[in-house]
């Protein structure tokens, strides 16, 4: 997949892409490896670098505050994500481009906001993300970064009312070790879903955390719904700077039942990080239904210590996504990478600083 540089008010811009290639089993309403079912889509829900901010009324607007103390809760934090513009810019940096804010930090606790949209079941989906976050103190690394969700099919889709749970895996209390940073927000859904985290706090890797969620016959999410694996990719450690735009490429296939992702900077060849990743790990074998909708989208998660290290607030500028089905052949990721199996690294609970509560 091409790369989207832009450039907005002196500062250069990418694009976080995510794709997702779907398979099922033998019935016809569902996709078989490298089968299309003709579903073709282009939709551009939110774009701020455009000289005139556009907002889709048809985003789906929710987000979580939980206390510093606990990461787990339900409860709708109705003041993000929300768009800043002209002088309320200044709430997040002093450059007076509007920004959609997603999780601002705060020294209260953690923050989530999510932004998804309802788009047809496609062979090949793509979603692109152009990201920033302004850092909350002098840490060099910081979290919770951002997120895409991949065939989410909601219990209910509407702004600050759809259901979910606010986790924060790593300190699940079951057998199976989950390994992510500070708080994510599970919708609660009808169908299984997907959804590949960038945490750049998120230890000596390159932060990517693969999410896939069962939720109960009713909907609901709880730590036993999500297998897990964390602290996957590779990295040169050179991270983007406060303030600088970034490019977050993500992809879901489920032809290979792989994820991959990748964070770039245009401005700096160093400051890269990738992911590929096997959903055969979990024993998992996609199945949608070729003839619905689901929701697709990204999220910002703040982080937070009581010390303000390693946590930041995270906002997004832009976000695209086209679906497509190829006819014939196995589809490839978004990268186009071929894709392998990392085994994830395990490590002390407290690597990642001092004062960061996990």
């Amino acid at each position: 997949m091409p790369l989207v540089v832009l450039v907005a008010a002196g500062m250069i811009v990418a694009v976080f892409a995510v794709s997702v290639t779907m398979v099922s089993a033998a019935p016809a309403a569902r996709l078989a490896p490298g089968v299309a079912d003709g579903s073709n889509w282009s939709t551009t829900p939110l774009d701020l670098l455009g000289g005139v901010a556009h907002v889709s009324p048809s985003l789906v607007k929710n987000g979580h505050t939980a206390p510093g103390t606990s990461t787990t809760g339900h409860a709708q934090n109705t003041s993000e994500p929300r768009l800043l513009k002209g002088a309320h810019t200044s709430e997040f940096w002093s450059t007076g481009q509007p920004v959609m804010l997603l999780a601002p930090w705060s020294q209260a606790g953690f923050n989530s906001g999510t932004l998804l949209f309802s788009e047809p079941a496609a062979t090949v989906v793509n979603i692109h993300l152009v990201a920033v976050y302004e850092d909350s103190s002098s840490s060099d690394v910081v979290g919770d970064g951002v997120a895409a969700y991949f065939f989410v099919d909601p219990t209910h889709a509407g702004n600050w009312s759809m259901p979910f749970v606010g986790l924060g895996p790593e300190v699940n209390s079951t057998n199976q070790h989950i390994d992510s940073e500070g708080n994510q927000i599970f919708p609660y859904s009808h169908s299984a879903y997907v959804i590949v985290q960038w945490d750049p706090a998120n230890g000596y890797s390159a932060g990517f955390n693969v999410y896939l969620v069962h939720p109960e016959p009713n909907g609901k999410v709880t730590y036993l719904s999500i297998q897990a694996a964390g602290q996957l990719g590779s990295t040169n450690y050179d991270f983007p700077q406060a303030g600088q735009l970034f490019d977050f490429n993500a992809s879901y296939s489920t032809a290979t039942n792989a994820v991959t992702a990748r964070v770039a900077v245009p401005s700096d060849p160093n400051a890269t990080f990738s992911l590929k990743f096997s959903l055969n790990r979990f024993g998992f074998t996609p199945s949608f239904n070729t003839s619905a909708s689901y929701y697709f989208g990204i999220a910002g998660n703040s982080g937070w210590s009581s010390s303000g290290s390693s946590s930041a607030s995270w906002g997004a500028l832009r976000l695209s996504a086209t679906g497509s089905s190829p006819t014939g052949g196995v589809a490839r990721s978004a990268t186009g990478a071929t894709l392998e199996y990392p085994t994830p690294i395990a490590r002390a609970r407290n690597a990642a600083g001092p004062g960061l509560i996990r």
